[in-house]
């Protein structure tokens, strides 16, 4: 994730803006270094965007979208190269009515109802186990927002936080990088630093 000094991590539901090239350069080092990329729906309607590497003819990883029961803008607003299509899997709250539990489309795009949680949303420990024992990912990049953040945070699915701090002021309505948990505050353990042109990398354990 990228905040500014200011405490802005979107405008308009966009980070778009606020990292410069270094924070670029680093979120696509991280990406080549994984087996799949996570964003929430949110995020994918939010603004178009790519969740693979710069060079379309590399091994690219998994594109993950977790969804609730709305529409999600995929052929709109993820960007993917038409020559070497970036499979994308979208998990749903599953419907127990529904007769066919599983959907192949027809552009690498498959989607997969999973168990929902009480509160309607998929079981992201079920999600997890499901890219690990059939999709075979080891390592998962999350790239937000902030309700898929605080899920995975609160139900202790997370290993690490990477943040940019960007030398911006944006000058609007601070958010947060991560949704209000419904727990105390949690410590965290710097793992390292880095300063590019201005632009601080801060890695973190939880």
């Amino acid at each position: 994730m990228v905040v500014s000094v200011d405490g802005v991590s979107s405008v308009d539901d966009r980070a778009s803006g606020i990292g410069g090239e270094p924070d670029r350069r680093a979120m696509r080092a991280l990406r080549s270094g994984v087996d799949a990329v996570m964003v929430g729906a949110g995020t994918v309607r939010a603004e178009k965007l790519n969740l693979g590497l710069d060079d379309p003819g590399s091994r690219q990883p998994l594109a993950v979208i977790v969804a609730g029961n709305g529409a999600v803008p995929i052929r709109e607003h993820l960007v993917r190269d038409p020559e070497y299509p970036q499979e994308v899997l979208v998990f749903r709250p599953e419907d127990p009515h529904a007769k066919n539990h599983r959907k192949q489309a027809h552009d690498s795009v498959r989607i997969l109802p999973v168990p929902a949680n009480g509160d309607g949303r998929v079981d992201l420990r079920f999600c997890l186990e499901v890219l690990r024992r059939e999709y075979g990912v080891d390592r998962l990049l999350v790239e937000g927002g902030p309700t898929l953040n605080g899920a995975l945070i609160t139900n202790h699915l997370a290993d690490e936080l990477f943040l940019t701090l960007a030398p911006k002021l944006m000058h609007a309505n601070p958010n947060q990088i991560v949704e209000p948990l419904s727990r105390g505050p949690q410590d965290l353990q710097l793992l390292s630093f880095h300063q590019q042109n201005g632009e601080i990398f801060l890695r973190y354990a939880l």
